[in-house]
């Protein structure tokens, strides 16, 4: 009786133990993931922001598309893509994002600071603040989004302000709805004819 008394707390100290190495493994997992996505992306600021404060604060989200594809999810990749080629065609014409995709209209701060993380659905979205003349925006500049592919994280949207602001736009929306409005101004200009 004793003999399997014994067993029975043996075996729940080891589920027990189990349980709570799983549960340590999966919040470690979280910091983890939480500081590498924090990291790639206060890199990537860093010296996009650097790059730009050395050029009169202009910025070059084109070159950054062409020169380094691997930061990009798919999608974003091929929306940001489409949308150069459009205002290739369009000359002088706007048929483009008004601004720069990664920072905004307003252009770059002088640095950026991160806030809030938020992982859901495998994705990691953090809040940046923009540093200007020394004082920290109180809402975030840009909301950077991120998802991991094979082996690193990668830009998927950017959001302005962030996507809890009910009013914030999204890099991908707005690419797909300028393609959307010329493809139908290119029907109409086709019906015309």
């Amino acid at each position: 009786m004793e003999e399997v008394f014994v067993k029975k707390i043996v075996i729940g100290a080891c589920l027990v133990l189990a349980f709570s190495m799983s549960a340590f493994s999966q919040g470690a997992r979280q910091q983890n993931t939480d500081k590498s996505c924090q990291e790639f992306v206060g890199k990537f600021y860093k010296w996009y922001v650097g790059m730009a404060l050395k050029h009169n604060r202009l910025t070059e989200p084109r070159s950054v598309v062409n020169s380094r594809p691997y930061l990009f999810s798919p999608d974003l990749l091929r929306e940001l893509k489409e949308n150069y080629q459009a205002q290739d065609k369009a000359g002088s014409n706007l048929v483009s994002l008004d601004g720069d995709p990664f920072v905004g209209g307003d252009g770059p701060p002088d640095r950026y600071i991160a806030g809030k993380i938020t992982r859901k659905d495998g994705r990691c979205q953090i809040e940046l603040h923009g540093i200007r003349e020394g004082k920290k925006s109180e809402t975030p500049d840009v909301t950077p989004e991120l998802v991991f592919r094979k082996g690193h994280w990668v830009f998927a949207n950017f959001y302005f302000p962030s996507p809890s602001d009910t009013k914030a736009w999204n890099v991908l929306e707005g690419l797909r709805r300028i393609r959307e409005e010329e493809d139908k101004n290119t029907s109409k200009n086709h019906d015309n004819l």
